[in-house]
């Protein structure tokens, strides 16, 4: 059985009380990993580089059940939500965040989209959802890019 491990990310060390006993972080900033031995101090574990063109031989995602109505990518980059009434998405993606993002019942109910630039032959619109959509939403910077990918 496939074990998941979310890794907190962001720049900076953690400050003491942000971590959860075990739960490990990662500085993009300064290429450091800290944990936490008992859920109030930091350590850090070690200090890493990346190779200049990294290559993977296989990446499987996690497939998320969107029961709220928060994209959040710490869910992982294929999410679902079943609709159940009109929904106004937020988002917290940070630039070269992106989302594959599964509606049922979109055509029923509707949908308000977080402050969206839409990819789209017509200009920028949000899609007429048909009942069972894929859109495709990724952030380049401060801007939320949005592409609808089709219906199934």
């Amino acid at each position: 059985m496939a074990s998941t491990i979310k890794l907190k990310r962001g720049s900076g060390a953690p400050t003491s009380g942000t971590l959860a006993a075990g739960e490990p972080a990662l500085d993009l900033t300064n290429n450091k990993l800290y944990s936490s031995t008992d859920g109030t101090d930091v350590v850090e574990i070690s200090s890493y580089s990346l190779p200049s063109n990294p290559t993977f031989t296989s990446v499987t995602e996690g497939v998320y059940n969107l029961t709220g109505t928060a994209i959040d990518p710490d869910n992982g980059a294929i999410q679902y939500k079943t609709m159940s009434a009109n929904t106004t998405f937020t988002e917290s993606l940070a630039s070269g965040d992106s989302i594959i993002l599964r509606l049922s019942g979109g055509a029923t109910y509707t949908v308000t989209w977080p402050t969206t630039t839409w990819v789209t032959a017509t200009g920028s619109t949000a899609p007429t959802l048909n009942g069972n959509d894929v859109v495709v939403l990724w952030k380049e910077g401060s801007t939320l890019y949005g592409a609808y990918a089709g219906y199934f």
